[in-house]
């Protein structure tokens, strides 16, 4: 048995323990006790049911089979349908918080993990395909914007805020240094001080 069936059995038997110990709290309430029992059962059955389904596939490189699909659902349902009940008896003061609330966390633990089993875990990205998501995200320059870049990057040297002011004089001041902004923050130029000169290039 591998560690994560051992921390499914694990979980599942903590659950029915958690439920049983529900049947004495209901105390003297025959008819609550058997509706608990009977879901009680129902969860056991269709639990066991899911597990000879995994065991049957185990190894198994196909993807999940309809009928293990199938009875993942049965079991989820089984403990939403639980949870809700036990919500609603602890609500109308059947059922004790106190035994209650430890119960339903530790179902809806239950959920997670067979719903981790049943379905898996996403398949991590391969490089190639981070690498065509990184292509399709090409930076957009339109415009002066634009313009004042194919500037800094034809200049032999960096470029001084006077230099490109001299070349933009037709823009404000304002609005070279709002995209000279821009470029900064989409990586393609870089500024640094030199004196009381700021001096921008186009990053490498």
């Amino acid at each position: 048995m591998s560690k994560r069936e051992n921390i499914t059995t694990f979980q599942f038997t903590r659950c029915i323990t958690s439920l049983s110990s529900l049947l004495i709290d209901a105390g003297q309430q025959s008819a609550l006790k058997k509706y608990l029992q009977y879901w009680i059962n129902k969860l056991i059955i269709n639990f066991v049911d899911f597990q000879k389904e995994k065991e049957r596939r185990n190894g198994s490189p196909t993807p999940p089979s309809p009928i293990y699909v199938a009875q993942y659902r049965k079991v989820s349902d089984l403990i939403i349908y639980i949870t809700d009940t036990l919500e609603m008896l602890r609500n109308l003061n059947f059922i004790n918080d106190k035994t209650s609330l430890p119960v339903i966390k530790d179902l809806l633990i239950l959920r997670k993990i067979i719903l981790f089993e049943a379905l898996g875990s996403p398949k991590p990205k391969k490089k190639k395909e981070e690498k065509e998501e990184a292509t399709d995200k090409k930076i957009v320059i339109r415009g002066a914007e634009k313009d004042l870049y194919e500037s800094i990057k034809k200049s032999e040297s960096p470029m001084s805020n006077q230099e490109i002011l001299k070349n933009f004089s037709d823009l404000s001041t304002r609005t070279v240094r709002r995209y000279l902004g821009e470029l900064i923050k989409k990586g393609l130029v870089s500024r640094r001080q030199e004196g009381r000169e700021v001096l921008y290039f186009v990053t490498s």
